[in-house]
């Protein structure tokens, strides 16, 4: 997409140009783009959990204009999906998303798997202690100076940072010494009598 006041060209998921900041007529959404920007908005989320479903999917949610609305930022993500070719994958994953407060406990961190790594990461890594200290294994820097409100917000900042500069690996080391946390299991006694 042209911007009609520097000429730049822009992704046409941008509200405004990354040159010059000028507002953009951007394409009218396609009736796919429209459903899946319905999907989003129907799950009420806020920016930083818009923000985490940019990182279940794969997405930099750096690129999302700081300045919009969640109703903005949700009508620029189905843009930017559908400007990667992802409406349907994305689709898909929405209808059986959960966050990883809605997870049972994991057993161990998935090195296969960077989303299920960092669920991990949020059930057991829950001070800013441990957070200090796998930001130092991993070699990301100072943990005290990583954007986000929460824990699971910060964590998802360093596998960010952790992807972009190829240190996964430390990370999920780290992660890998951890003691799981136990979810809750039937009494012995009860479990005897089967």
């Amino acid at each position: 997409m042209k911007c009609p006041n520097c000429g730049g060209q822009n992704p046409n998921y941008r509200r405004k140009c990354q040159y010059c900041g000028t507002y953009l007529d951007r394409p009218a959404l396609s009736s796919a783009v429209e459903s899946l920007r319905n999907q989003l908005l129907a799950m009420s989320l806020s920016s930083e959990d818009l923000y985490t479903v940019c990182f279940a999917l794969g997405i930099d949610w750096h690129e999302l204009e700081q300045d919009l609305d969640e109703a903005g930022l949700t009508d620029m993500l189905a843009r930017m999906l559908d400007n990667h070719g992802r409406i349907d994958e994305a689709s898909h994953f929405l209808h059986d998303f959960r966050f990883p407060q809605g997870y049972p406990p994991l057993a161990t961190p998935y090195a296969d798997n960077v989303w299920l790594t960092y669920v991990f990461a949020c059930q057991n890594v829950t001070t800013a202690e441990q957070l200090a200290k796998l930001c130092e294994e991993a070699e990301l820097g100072d943990a005290h100076n990583l954007p986000g409100q929460s824990l699971p917000h910060k964590l998802r900042e360093v596998f960010r940072v952790a992807q972009r500069h190829d240190r996964m690996v430390p990370v999920y080391e780290w992660l890998a010494k951890l003691e799981p946390q136990q979810g809750l299991q039937r009494s012995r006694r009860r479990r005897q009598r089967r």
